[in-house]
């Protein structure tokens, strides 16, 4: 006698989906449908509520109440969204494991079939399928088709891939086997620049990515800028960093050699293409050590630098290379300016609303940290 098709799935291995989110009422709901809406059944859901204020926590609990498989958590402070991710990770209890986007949208058969590749590739640790990616809070919006075949690549051809920045990083948010996932993150995030890709070229030397040609997942792209998306997150004060590139690609070695996750072999596998990376970033290195030099050589004042072109200029621009440029010349700044310089950001904060508001609140709490100022 067959076993109804519902009864089968609940005995299927568990799978744990992490929702992190913050003060996305609006974009949640739909997000929640999506991933309640999966043919797989076996699930958990777990959403770990950042210290929301716009009404997260009655619309997930909403959804709770119709679906008993949902645990809504809420942190009583604002913690940084790499903590947040880590945490929802930290609670799964499923023999797979996902991120879920609050803002993402998912094929009611994602989950099933990922399942499905894993159980059948026992040396895969995850899965991910073809997506959409959905621009969203931008100039120009639209939609744009994302291929990958990571399926049949090597360990350090994929690693060359992430270290060198020209693929996507749509694994992170693939079907992952959670007791190596969990491995993965016994560390914290990396906070420098392409945080986030550091971590998949670790995944990378560790295990193998399976791509699944079917479009089953829709990425929203947030056009805004991450100090006004994520300004607790780590990979904001990373690319702020006015060594930012240097950082990365001298951390990236010691950051994989010192991981549980990686076999030894792999380990020293990875050196010679590090090396070849390392080449290919000379210029980028070069240019920041230049940068600084010049402006070591250039007397920080206000006649040169004024302070409201820089405000002006920091309120405008979307390159993050001018944005370290302008942290860097208002962090110099002598101590007898700097009094000076917080009340002109106060004022031009009153004015402001929004997006820039939140781009001088960012600025305003840095160079606080960076002259040991007080709030």
């Amino acid at each position: 006698m067959h076993k109804p098709e519902e009864e089968k799935n609940m005995d299927s291995p568990l799978v744990s989906v992490g929702l992190p989110t913050r003060n996305r009422v609006d974009l949640l709901p739909r997000a929640l449908e999506a991933l309640l809406g999966q043919t797989y059944k076996n699930i958990e859901f777990i959403v770990s509520d950042n210290a929301s204020v716009d009404g997260t926590e009655e619309v997930v609990r909403s959804f709770a109440a119709r679906d008993p498989r949902i645990s809504y958590m809420r942190q009583e402070r604002d913690i940084n969204g790499a903590e947040n991710h880590e945490y929802v990770l930290g609670a799964a209890r499923g023999k797979y494991f996902m991120w879920a986007s609050d803002d993402d949208w998912w094929d009611s058969r994602f989950v099933d079939t990922l399942v499905q590749v894993l159980e059948k590739n026992p040396d895969y640790g995850v899965a991910m399928s073809y997506y959409r990616k959905r621009f969203i809070n931008d100039a120009n919006p639209r939609t744009e088709l994302v291929t990958h075949n990571f399926t049949h690549l090597g360990h350090a051809d994929l690693f060359r891939k992430y270290f060198r920045g020209n693929v996507t990083p749509i694994f992170f948010f693939g079907l992952y086997r959670t007791d190596f996932l969990k491995k993965v993150f016994r560390r914290k995030t990396p906070s420098c620049m392409r945080g986030l890709m550091l971590t998949l070229a670790e995944i990378a030397l560790a295990t193998r990515s399976y791509s699944v040609p079917e479009f089953l997942h829709e990425q929203s792209q947030d056009g805004r800028i991450h100090i006004v998306r994520h300004p607790n997150h780590p990979y904001t004060a990373g690319e702020l960093d006015p060594f930012a590139m240097t950082r990365f690609v001298f951390k990236t070695p010691w950051w994989l050699f010192t991981s549980s996750a990686i076999p030894l072999r792999r380990k020293l596998l990875m050196l010679p293409f590090w090396c070849m990376g390392a080449q290919f970033y000379r210029k980028k290195i070069a240019a920041e050590l230049w940068r600084f030099l010049k402006f070591l050589a250039v007397p920080i004042n206000q006649k040169r630098f004024h302070i409201e072109e820089l405000f002006d200029r920091w309120l405008t621009t979307v390159n993050y290379v001018e944005l370290r440029n302008i942290l860097f010349l208002l962090r110099r700044m002598a101590k007898a300016e700097r009094k000076e310089i917080l009340a002109s950001l106060w004022m031009r904060k009153q004015k402001l609303t929004g997006d820039a508001a939140a781009r001088l609140e960012y600025l305003e709490i840095e160079l606080r940290r960076a002259w040991k100022l007080r709030a």
